[in-house]
Formats: C-alpha cells, sequence, structure tokens
C-alpha cells in the first residue's frame, strides 16, 4: 500500500512579520470569493491597505497566548500564509454561543486540500460556535454544514456592502 502524500500545507501561528502576506491574502480571497456580490470598494486598494494596518495591529499587539487562542494560519510548501482562521469572543449582543468563528479565509490554489477542515478542527475543534455567511456563498455554507454548523434562521443586511445578505450558523 502507498503511504499518503504529506499535506501540501502546515498549521502555524502568525508572526508579526506574516502581517503584509496576511493582508495580501486576505485580499486576494476576498476578490476570489465576492467578485460579483460585494460592491468594488469593499474589494479594491483601499481595502487592501486597511488590511494590512489591522493585521500589523493583530499580530504586534497580541501576545503569543492570545494568538494561540484566537488565530491559526495554513502555510504552503514555501512557507507563505494560504489560509487563517479567527475565532474569539461573540461580537453580537444576542449570541447564541459565546465563541464566534470570525473568519475562515483559504486561497482557491488550496481549496480541497483539507486546509479549511484542518484549521477548524485545530482551532475550533468541536466547540459550540456560531459564524455569518454569505446568503449567496454556498460552497462556504457546504462547508460549514459539513463541520456541524446549521442555519439558524437568523440573517442581517449589512448596506455599506451593497444590501450584502448573510446569515447566522451554529453548531
Amino acid at each position: 500500500m502507498t503511504p499518503a502524500p504529506a499535506p501540501a500545507f502546515t498549521l502555524d501561528l502568525p508572526t508579526p512579520e506574516d502581517a503584509d502576506a496576511l493582508a495580501e491574502l486576505h485580499h486576494r480571497v476576498w476578490r476570489q470569493a465576492y467578485t460579483g456580490i460585494l460592491p468594488e470598494h469593499a474589494l479594491g486598494a483601499d481595502e487592501l491597505a486597511s488590511r494590512r494596518t489591522m493585521w500589523h495591529r493583530t499580530l504586534e499587539q497580541r501576545s503569543s497566548a492570545q494568538l494561540s487562542e484566537r488565530l491559526r494560519i495554513g502555510r504552503g510548501p514555501d512557507g507563505a500564509p494560504v489560509g487563517f482562521l479567527t475565532v474569539g469572543p461573540s461580537r453580537d449582543e444576542e449570541a447564541p454561543r459565546p465563541l464566534e468563528l470570525q473568519a475562515l479565509n483559504v486561497d482557491s490554489a488550496f481549496h480541497g486540500t483539507g486546509l479549511a477542515q484542518a484549521l477548524v478542527r485545530d482551532l475550533l475543534q468541536d466547540r459550540p460556535a456560531y459564524l455569518w455567511v454569505v446568503e449567496d456563498n454556498p460552497r462556504a455554507r457546504r462547508f460549514y454544514e459539513k463541520e456541524g454548523f446549521r442555519a439558524d434562521g437568523v440573517l442581517t443586511v449589512d448596506a455599506a456592502l451593497g444590501d450584502l445578505r448573510e446569515i447566522r450558523m451554529t453548531r
């Protein structure tokens, strides 16, 4: 029997040196997933600059212990970030769970490799949580369902993002 090939990714904690690469990944994944769904201003160069600021602030202001509880990245064979997952305390007043899966972004070149599943299972594990997902993103919704999340009937509309409809999923 031939052994299974080694995964084309590794899981890791980010360092401040990863901030620019994570911002570019974040921006690229949004362009891959949401071009034609989000207004261009949400996908343009200004948004990339905003993500750079956010990632630098996140990685420079949090301790390694804080990051290990809230953030995991996937690195490709060359060591560059190709996906990330963030979890944290609920950001909603009437949250169905105290823990929120706040972001899961994986470069389309790594779809189907098991990276997203590995990120969720490593950081979130099987803890009860909830998340918001774009209603018009069936691939993401199917993925979350495989991880035990179910739409709970709550919908929100983000007018700043062109009346983007998001549904809440819980497990």
